[in-house]
């Protein structure tokens, strides 16, 4: 016993729904591609692989995986298209999606705070 235009709300709001379901799938793909390159690079060329993560780290910065890389490869190599702000941005980043999404046992497991320290002191390092 819907009258017309609660018939047309729910319709929209269907249509909406599939709309938001359609695009998540989409963007989930794209993000798995863009990680699944960056895998490719994991041996060979670590700078490569760096420059994937970052970009996906600024389209969906809540990828724990992501930014538990980031900081670690920010721990052994210097990103060539940052400067030391945009690192330690990034790291405080990384940094707040480590701590309030993975859980203390498993930053434990993967000695977490270790590589936090390694890549502010890489970065300390490093002039402005």
């Amino acid at each position: 016993s819907l009258n017309k235009d609660e018939l047309l709300v729910s319709k929209s709001c269907m249509i909406m729904l599939h709309s938001l379901d359609a695009r998540h799938a989409s963007e989930k793909q794209l993000y798995q591609r863009k990680y699944d390159a960056s895998l490719l690079y994991r041996m060979n060329h670590p700078q490569k692989e760096l420059m994937i993560l970052i970009q996906l780290h600024q389209i969906n910065p809540y990828l724990h995986q992501v930014s538990l890389r980031i900081i670690e490869l920010l721990g052994m190599i210097w990103p060539r298209m940052l400067n030391k702000m945009e690192v330690l941005s990034l790291i405080e980043s990384c940094d707040n999606t480590i701590s309030s999404i993975m859980p203390l046992s498993q930053q434990q497991q993967k000695n977490y705070q270790n590589m936090l320290m390694v890549a502010k002191q890489h970065t300390a390092n490093k002039r402005a």
